[in-house]
């Protein structure tokens, strides 16, 4: 399976007070569907949308994180040291019009434990 995310790191610059907007988007290299999952360090501080979905081969998928705004001050050297995972797993065709997020639940789960 492969898989191409763009960009490789995303940048949220001051002032943090406000909401912030970056597009990641998923490209699907491999000839077969896939399944994605997103995840973050800071579930809190983020509106991940879509946090979880398909891509078929050849297509892309652009994935919405929106940065909360801080309600502290913070100094103006801060550096936010969250992360966010792309978890992904093959899917078959059969399986992508019935996807719901228990089924991407369950993939990746599965996937884990096996490999």
């Amino acid at each position: 399976m492969s898989v191409e995310v763009e960009p490789g790191m995303l940048g949220f610059h001051h002032p943090l007070n406000r909401p912030l907007e970056r597009t990641l988007r998923v490209r699907n290299t491999s000839l077969a569907p896939i399944a994605f999952k997103v995840k973050t360090t800071s579930p809190k501080r983020y509106a991940v949308r879509p946090n979880y979905g398909k891509v078929e081969p050849g297509r892309t998928c652009d994935i919405s994180i929106r940065m909360l705004p801080f309600v502290d001050d913070l100094n103006p050297g801060f550096r936010c040291k969250d992360k966010f995972l792309i978890e992904t797993t093959v899917v078959e065709p059969e399986e992508m019009s019935d996807l719901a997020e228990e089924l991407v639940s369950q993939m990746l789960t599965s996937t884990k434990s096996s490999g």
